[in-house]
């Protein structure tokens, strides 16, 4: 099954019910407005999930917003250097919520972001996975930019979330603040 398959699959059989104190009112997801949704076993309401996810809220290491509107997520990958824009996706079952990124654009680039080849780079491919632990918590997992001509990632390194060890890819997220757009 597609991964695109996989995820409107999941999403079709997934019992998600509204943020509201009245559980037994249904609610579907319909063009990606999400903003309602509930997921019953963790306990927490997606659209809480909407601000801004950082290592550290008190330093500059990079961050996510996630708008109320749950459908493009501006990111700084790397300070003066690598600023997104990325389409949400939502990978769920019953046990998990997993939100996963696709690059969209460059928003904002330096001189070693603006040597990258971002026309070849994939929309498809997910750069970030966001496991949900709560609405205050989260595990990232930074995949980089796939260039479709190569078949490999780039910038794989440069993520500023994950600090100066490059040997790893995944570091622990908090919501710092409600999020600057919608």
């Amino acid at each position: 099954m597609k991964k695109s398959t996989k995820t409107i699959f999941a999403l079709s059989i997934i019992s998600l019910i509204s943020c509201s104190n009245n559980h037994d009112e249904k609610k579907t997801l319909t063009n990606n407005k999400i903003n309602n949704s509930y997921n019953k076993n963790r306990n927490y309401c997606l659209k809480n999930l909407s601000g801004d996810w950082e290592p550290d809220c008190k330093t500059l290491d990079g961050y996510i917003e996630i708008p109320k509107s749950f459908d493009t997520a501006k990111m700084q990958i790397t300070l003066n250097q690598i600023d997104i824009a990325s389409k949400i996706e939502i990978d769920s079952n019953d046990s998990k919520m997993v939100l996963e990124f696709k690059l969209t654009k460059p928003t904002d680039l330096g001189a070693g972001g603006g040597s990258l080849h971002w026309d070849n780079f994939s929309r498809d491919s997910v750069i970030i996975k966001m496991n949900i632990i709560d609405s205050t918590r989260a595990k990232l997992t930074w995949y980089g930019f796939y260039d479709n001509n190569l078949k490999r990632r780039f910038w794989k390194d440069g993520f500023d979330m994950l600090g100066n060890d490059s040997t790893k890819n995944e570091v622990l997220v908090y919501k710092c603040s409600e999020p600057t757009f919608k």
